[in-house]
């Protein structure tokens, strides 16, 4: 439970010193050596040390206010990236915001700041206190309220221009299929949501079945496939009140310090060929959203097989979205050439998985050369062994 005491105590300048001193040292150690002092409010403390500690990377804009106090674990992990939270901004604008699941409050505080007025809600006490103090820090003029978010829109007479929803897991470790498995239950409540949002904007796990989802939803105008250094991060359906035309499908990648988008487009049509020259493997967002006739439109590629997802060019392609390879060597599988050697192996339509490869080739993991095991256009597997170029 966070109180305005423990926030209190959290800001003296013995807790940030304590704090900042302990960055680097491993949580688990600090409770067994702070286990039996009083002085301070050791438990607070290094939860705070845990909680920098781990979104130093995800949130570096956060993490930069030593002001700024963190939830638990479980809230730390349902959270947005600043990169997912940033893209999330670019996406709309308008006067009046509210986030009904506010959570941690990261996407809450991105998206204000393409909106005049903004409201965050959240039932538990403990993160609206958390918010609260947050968004005084981050100078962030955002509402809160304890409150359940659609009980909330259903109470006022207000219409807001977007309605952000991060529906959570009903249970931790089940497997999400569709937004029927989330709190709050959007499909059920989508009536609601379109009838007080001139757009609404749904955040889903990217486990999800996005034809099943687009079935489930209503006036679907948008769907943004986002990842982050080639990892899947999330889906967002955007909604548009009365919208019934085609869905766009937009594939993010945050590499490094590049951001790759592909968008889908009618009239594309896939390309096959054998490996030419150069072997190319599609980030994951293009992947999950299964833009191939996209890939071979944008970068002039053709696909190697139906089913195998790797595509192919006479001459290099250097802005790829996804990854870049030189092939080396085309042979028939389980030559007992590539056997003992340090090869990093991936299966695409191949009827076994990469550790059954390993195994019967006797491979390390590790060194420059790829061994794809895949399918050709004549319906033939083989191996192609590559080397990567990005």
């Amino acid at each position: 439970m966070f109180s305005t005491e423990d926030l209190a105590a959290l800001s003296s300048s013995e807790a940030k010193e304590f704090i900042e001193l302990n960055l680097k040292a491993r949580p688990e150690k600090l409770r067994l050596k702070y286990s039996k002092k009083k002085d301070l409010p050791y438990s607070l403390l290094i939860n705070q040390v845990e909680a920098r500690q781990r979104l130093q990377k995800k949130n570096p804009t956060w993490v930069g206010h030593e002001k700024l106090v963190f939830p638990p674990k479980l809230n730390l992990e349902q959270s947005s990236s600043d990169k997912t939270g940033k893209y999330k901004s670019s996406i709309t604008s308008g006067h009046s915001l509210i986030d009904i699941t506010g959570g941690m409050g990261v996407d809450t505080f991105f998206l204000s700041q393409n909106f005049k007025e903004s409201t965050y809600c959240e039932i538990s006490k403990d993160l609206c206190v958390l918010a609260e103090h947050n968004f005084k820090v981050l100078k962030a003029p955002i509402k809160v309220e304890n409150t359940n978010g659609l009980e909330y829109l259903d109470s006022i007479p207000s219409k807001f221009d977007l309605i952000y929803v991060d529906p959570a897991r009903r249970k931790e470790g089940q497997r999400i299929v569709s937004l029927h498995d989330c709190i709050p239950n959007v499909v059920e409540h989508q009536d609601l949501l379109l009838k007080k949002g001139d757009a609404i904007l749904i955040k889903a796990s990217p486990l999800l079945d996005i034809n099943l989802v687009l079935n489930e939803l209503k006036s679907c105008l948008e769907v943004h496939i986002v990842s982050v250094n080639n990892e899947c991060k999330e889906l967002l359906f955007l909604l548009k009140p009365d919208y019934n035309g085609s869905v766009v499908l937009k594939a993010i990648n945050f590499d490094k310090e590049k951001v790759h988008s592909l968008q889908s487009s009618k009239g594309t049509r896939e390309l096959y060929a054998d490996p030419e020259v150069y072997l190319y493997e599609p980030n994951s967002s293009i992947m999950k959203g299964r833009m191939f006739s996209e890939v071979c439109h944008e970068f002039d590629l053709k696909k190697i097989a139906p089913h195998s997802n790797l595509f192919t060019s006479q001459n290099y392609i250097s802005n790829f979205h996804g990854k870049s390879f030189k092939i080396m060597d085309i042979q028939k599988p389980f030559k007992q050439s590539y056997k003992k050697e340090y090869l990093n192996i991936v299966s695409r339509n191949f009827n076994l998985k990469p550790e059954a490869i390993k195994k019967r080739l006797k491979s390390i993991d590790g060194g420059a050369r790829f061994l794809f095991a895949t399918t050709l256009l004549s319906g033939q597997k083989a191996f192609i062994l590559a080397e990567r170029l990005d």
